[in-house]
């Protein structure tokens, strides 16, 4: 049987504030497969948002193993988990987090800069992500010239430039109208199936979750169940 990408084990994460011990993550064993969507979900203070950054390489976890493709992700040193991260994760932010003074061409091809790639090889890698998200014909406009939908659908562009193998979002929806919502969420769906991307998206809404492969409960830290489902947006 051919072993998940992700693997975690007895994944814990705590830190003060003040006097009181904060334990957002506890315990958490959880595998994903290669080319799965799974949706985390959880009321607010579930965990959700510390295990997905935890997954992302973003922070680190207390206690226990994230392993991803074999690699022990929390062993590695600052600069090779930077490098590991670079190389492995695209991330989408609910708010976008797009550089107002940056076109969107330029914001999708922020992540290329830290890549020993020619002119050349950036443009080529930032146009097939404009052309795979729909927004070949906003490449010149700025932040505050698009619509909600538009700025989501660069900064997903962004978060694909790089060809990362895990896509993860953070409530990629939480600030759109239904309709832009949809249309991201055929968006993130189209780029699991077409790419094979593996993709971890946090959201609190029951009907968004039912559109992954599998939907995956907290509470109070914790891993409260993760049932099978196939989904599929229309």
């Amino acid at each position: 049987m051919k072993e998940p990408l992700i693997q975690c084990r007895d994944l814990g994460r705590t830190y003060q504030k003040g006097s009181v011990q904060i334990m957002p993550l506890r315990d958490v064993e959880l595998e994903i497969g290669d080319g799965e969507f799974i949706s985390l979900m959880g009321p607010s203070g579930s965990g959700k948002t510390t295990l997905l950054n935890i997954l992302a390489g973003i922070d680190r976890p207390t206690t226990g193993e994230l392993r991803v493709d074999g690699v022990d992700v929390t062993k590695l040193s600052g600069r090779r988990l930077a490098d590991w991260r670079a190389a492995n994760i695209g991330y989408i932010f609910q708010l976008y987090n797009l550089i107002p003074v940056l076109s969107a061409y330029e914001n999708i091809e922020t992540p290329l800069l830290l890549k020993n790639l020619t002119r050349k090889q950036r443009h080529e890698a930032v146009s097939t992500a404009m052309a795979r998200t729909g927004i070949t014909d906003r490449a010149d406009h700025y932040p505050r010239q698009l619509s909600g939908g538009q700025e989501q659908r660069v900064a997903i562009a962004r978060a694909i430039v790089s060809s990362p193998r895990i896509l993860v979002a953070d409530e990629p929806t939480g600030d759109l109208d239904s309709r832009s919502a949809r249309d991201v969420l055929a968006l993130i769906r189209r780029l699991n199936i077409d790419l094979g991307m593996t993709i971890i998206m946090v959201t609190h809404d029951e009907e968004i979750a039912s559109l992954a492969d599998r939907t995956v409960h907290l509470l109070d830290g914790q891993i409260t169940d993760s049932p099978e489902k196939t989904g599929a947006v229309a």
